[in-house]
């Protein structure tokens, strides 16, 4: 039971990252593009909310990091770094019987995110 939550939590986690990369990216494009500079996007919109999964909330505030996301296999962070990968932006969640972290990866371009 706990491994299923646990899967379908990553495939709605893995969702919404796919989803906060299609339009916001073009606006951070658009945004930069029109004045030159852009402040940092928000994109703790993207993660988990609360009361969005029954029974597992936030834990901790997000935290961003520009190193690697996870364990990547080899020629893995180069990859990345060739795609525009900027950083990671997270935050762990608790329930009951279960755990898990919702994270949105930030690249420079929509064509990169997608890469």
């Amino acid at each position: 039971m706990a491994r299923r939550a646990s899967l379908l939590l990553f495939a709605g986690l893995l969702c919404a990252v796919v989803a906060g990369c299609d339009g916001d990216a073009e606006r951070a494009t658009s945004t930069t593009d029109a004045a030159g500079t852009a402040g940092p996007p928000n994109l703790e919109q993207y993660l988990m909310q609360d009361d969005e999964v029954p029974g597992l909330e936030p834990i901790e505030s997000p935290r961003t990091d520009s190193g690697p996301p996870f364990d990547l296999p080899e020629g893995g962070a180069e990859r990345l770094d060739r795609s525009g990968y900027i950083s990671t932006t997270y935050q762990q969640a608790r329930g009951d019987s279960s755990a898990g972290v919702s994270s949105v990866l930030l690249f420079e371009t929509e064509a990169g995110a997608r890469d």
